[in-house]
């Protein structure tokens, strides 16, 4: 990891709430200073569409994903284009389609459970690395597969194969205090760009943002 990324980032204005293998992961690099400013079966029960965190996602064939989670639920159901019910999962999160279905969950617990895994058919779940974040934000998505998670103030990449790595320490988050963090991740070119808007202490809801700019680096060979 380049050591610049280890300095602390600057406190910006408030904010009121309105199995690793052998890939090779991008490069970044910082561009100046970090600026302020239970599952139903085929055939089975249908999810209730009037619980909260729903999701969705596109599959081939005119399949779909819909994803709830709250009360009882924790769960991705797969559908046909008639909407029955195909398979499922006890997960859900940010869905990730291309070489099968992957997911940075977001389990809204502490401890979180959640890790970024792949969903196999007859509701098997391949699990791969562990995040801190119970409620981290939309992932990004290189051209290669990989994903760029923000979890509890790192940058992860996680490859199609799932072996993980932290590309940037931005901002210590402690694993209990995450969730309270607003947290966001957006991509211009070879440019990606990281927002973390902290709670500052004693106050409920004055934030600080803090905002990264990294360039994305080919993988040395």
């Amino acid at each position: 990891m380049d050591p610049r990324l280890r300095g602390p980032a600057q406190r910006g204005p408030h904010l009121r709430r309105p199995a690793p293998g052998h890939h090779r992961f991008p490069r970044v690099h910082p561009l100046g200073q970090p600026r302020s400013g239970p599952a139903a079966r085929p055939g089975g029960r249908r999810p209730d569409h009037r619980t909260g965190g729903e999701r969705g996602a596109a599959l081939p064939g005119g399949r779909f994903l819909l994803g709830l989670e709250g009360y009882d639920f924790y769960d991705t159901w797969e559908h046909d284009r008639d909407g029955t019910v195909l398979d499922s999962w006890r997960s859900y999160g940010h869905y990730v389609i291309g070489t099968g279905i992957r997911v940075v969950e977001t389990d809204r617990r502490i401890p979180t459970g959640s890790r970024v895994v792949r969903l196999l058919p007859g509701g098997v779940i391949e699990r791969g690395p562990a995040l801190n974040d119970p409620t981290g934000p939309r992932p990004l998505v290189l051209d290669d597969g990989t994903i760029l998670a923000l979890d509890a103030g790192e940058l992860r990449a996680v490859d199609r194969r799932l072996g993980g790595t932290v590309l940037a320490e931005l901002l210590p988050i402690a694993p209990d205090r995450a969730s309270g963090h607003i947290c966001a991740l957006s991509r211009e070119g070879e440019r990606v760009t990281a927002v973390i808007a902290e709670p500052l202490p004693g106050h409920p809801t004055p934030y600080a943002v803090h905002t990264w700019t990294l360039r994305l680096h080919p993988p040395r060979t």
